[in-house]
Parts: structure tokens; sequence; C-alpha cells
């Protein structure tokens, strides 16, 4: 399992109104706190940054179609036989999400994600997650 994101460095009050950042919201004694990573300190601290398409015929694959651009994500592999799972990649970043008519969705719509673009950092990832989704086993997980 690789971790794809740099540690959290930054707290703000309203992760909405950032744009290109990674939010991520965590709990300390009954209080909310939203911590962020700049989009841009992915790709400046990586040299090797591919966007990849996920799909889903079934959107229960994909958190129900509640993925949105800047949503962090679990992706696990499924076995195509056994129907077993395995953890691929933890901390993805959502880059794109978009409807099953090819509509790009912003974080404030109500439709469903059918098909979400993440990214990925480096060439193991890459071929791993390409791998699973050829063989049409993919779940996906929000972190909260």
């Amino acid at each position: 399992m690789q971790r794809l994101i740099p540690p959290y460095s930054h707290s703000i009050t309203n992760g909405y109104d950032h744009v290109d950042v990674i939010v991520r919201t965590t709990s300390n004694d009954g209080l909310t706190i939203l911590r962020v990573v700049n989009k841009d300190d992915i790709l400046a601290n990586s040299d090797y940054v591919v966007e990849i398409g996920i799909n889903s015929g079934d959107i229960s694959e994909v958190v129900g179609g509640i993925l949105r651009e800047g949503d962090l994500v679990n992706i696990s592999s499924v076995d195509p036989v056994t129907k077993d799972s395995s953890l691929l990649l933890d901390n993805v970043y959502i880059d794109k999400a978009f409807s099953s008519d090819g509509t790009r969705i912003a974080r404030t719509d109500s439709m469903a994600a059918a098909r979400v673009n993440v990214l990925v950092t480096s060439k193991e990832a890459e071929a791993n997650l390409n791998k699973a989704i050829e063989l049409g086993g993919i779940k996906i997980s929000k972190i909260r």
C-alpha cells in the first residue's frame, strides 16, 4: 500500500472556500478540525503524476455517487472470482467527478457521480490501479 500525499500541514476554517486543496475532517475531543494539503504541493513533490479515470457501472462502488473534486478516498481491488477485496491505494485525491452523461460535477451539485478522475504519483500505483480497473474490480471508500 502506498501513501500518495504528504502529511497535512495547514489548518483552515472552511475547506470548501479553497480551490485545489485536499480537505480532511478529523475530530479531537468533540471539535471538528479541517486540515488541508494544497494540490500544488502534491504535484510539486512528485516527479510522476498521472490522472486516471474510474468509471462505475454500479453506483454503490463509488460511495453512492457522493464523491466530489477534492475528496480523499481509499481504493480497493476486488477479486472478480472470490469477491474478496484488498486495499490498493490510500489517501487518493479525487481531481474531477462526472455524472453518467459526462457532465462535470461541482462540489455543491447534487448529481450522482458515476465516474471520477484520481491523481496517482507513481508508475507502480498507476499500473496496479489500471490492472484492477481492467479486471473490473474496484471499490472506492470516502475518507471522512
